[in-house]
């Protein structure tokens, strides 16, 4: 399933007194003391998977069988993958080989026959002085999870798309394609794409910045963007109920560098919040939360996570309290899971993950069917993707 994550208003000052420090010990030791114990456990599956340069992953019911399938975006010379879930949690690859080079992908029904499609971002890459590149491809299922390409273009087979989204952003009841560049090639706006309801696209006006994710943050039912901008902030930009976006509220915050977004009702008062890591190999900042007023302003929280470089956001109820959890991944740092009290505040578990490589995605989903959700992480580069069981005590 495509996820959405999203935020208030959070601006964290870039220093930090010795009392606010301890007094953020002691805050996560209150909520910590607050939310019940411990009753489950992440246990790494005994699957193994060949290293295939993922990007990412995602996770749906492809072939109608109730249980939760995955697709996987791989780069290079690989062939993105659909892996078949046999109910209980075990993948087999179903020898489809679809798009090369993919950078992303989400999953939809894109041509409204009540089956998920899926949308892939193509990339490009070089090597030995030449340079590969795919164009961004529509694979449309047949119900039973067997996948053909729609031969539509996106008209970007030259260039480097990301990330995509599928999002209906015009609210007329079928599923737009948001597309993000490589924000180093010039004159290459992020854009969107809309569906004329049978899984044709059309290139539209509508641009919105790099890092973006996307949800209803002003709670008007219609999809808006929240973005984070290197060296200045973050920008909450709204829909106007036409499909056309305008920057609504700036939160400054110069520390912003490399990192993820992630958005979900964090203090459970209805509206979409924002989680955020902020690092790169200079230097780690925490991982923020910025919470949302309900009009789609944000403000920060002092409740800080994990400090990572190259961070990660995963969002779900891992223990079953019906409140949004955390797990966060940086480069070199093993993967942990921090606990929310329903208020927001959050706390770290003090579960760590190993894994080897670059995880550079992360999904969860109850993938064994037993009523609790599970973690497939994406591994680019010196290691293997990874699948995560949630085992209660």
């Amino acid at each position: 399933m495509n996820c959405l994550l999203y935020t208030r208003k959070i601006l964290l000052p870039v220093c930090f007194t010795a009392n606010l420090l301890i007094a953020s010990v002691c805050d996560a030791q209150n909520i910590k003391s607050k939310i019940s114990p411990i009753t489950f456990s992440l246990v790494k599956s005994t699957q193994s998977f060949e290293p295939m340069l993922t990007n990412k992953v995602a996770l749906n019911d492809l072939d109608g069988d109730n249980d939760l399938d995955l697709v996987c975006s791989n780069f290079g010379f690989n062939n993105s993958q659909i892996w078949i879930n046999d109910g209980k949690g075990y993948f087999v690859d179903s020898g489809q080989k679809l798009l090369q080079s993919s950078h992303g992908v989400a999953i939809g029904d894109i041509n409204k026959d009540r089956t998920p499609d899926i949308l892939f971002a193509g990339g490009k890459f070089s090597t030995n002085d030449q340079v590969y590149s795919s164009p961004s491809k529509i694979y449309i299922n047949d119900g039973k999870a067997r996948f053909a390409d729609s031969g539509q273009s996106f008209s970007d087979s030259l260039k480097s798309c990301t990330n995509v989204n599928l999002i209906d952003i015009d609210n007329d009841g079928d599923l737009d394609a948001a597309l993000n560049f490589y924000d180093r090639e010039k004159n290459l706006p992020n854009r969107i794409f809309h569906n004329d309801g049978n899984g044709t696209f059309k290139k539209s006006d509508t641009i919105f910045p790099s890092n973006s994710i996307w949800g209803d943050f002003n709670s008007d039912g219609f999809i808006d963007v929240f973005s984070r901008i290197s060296g200045i902030g973050y920008q909450s930009i709204l829909n106007d109920t036409k499909g056309n976006l305008a920057v609504a509220d700036t939160i400054r915050d110069t520390s912003v560098v490399s990192g993820s977004s992630a958005t979900a009702d964090i203090d459970n008062d209805g509206d979409l919040d924002v989680l955020i890591t902020n690092g790169n190999r200079r230097k780690k900042y925490p991982t923020k939360v910025l919470l949302n007023d309900g009009s789609g302003k944000f403000s920060a929280s002092s409740i800080e996570l994990s400090s990572v470089m190259f961070g990660k956001i995963g969002l779900g109820d891992l223990n079953g309290d019906s409140f949004v959890d955390a797990v966060i991944i940086g480069v070199g740092e093993p993967i942990s899971v921090w606990l929310n009290d329903g208020k927001g505040n959050f706390y770290d578990s003090e579960i760590r993950l190993d894994y080897s490589g670059r995880i550079t995605g992360i999904q969860f989903g109850d993938l064994d069917n037993d009523k609790d959700l599970d973690i497939v992480v994406a591994n680019f580069k010196g290691g293997s993707n990874e699948i995560y069981f949630n085992v209660k005590h």
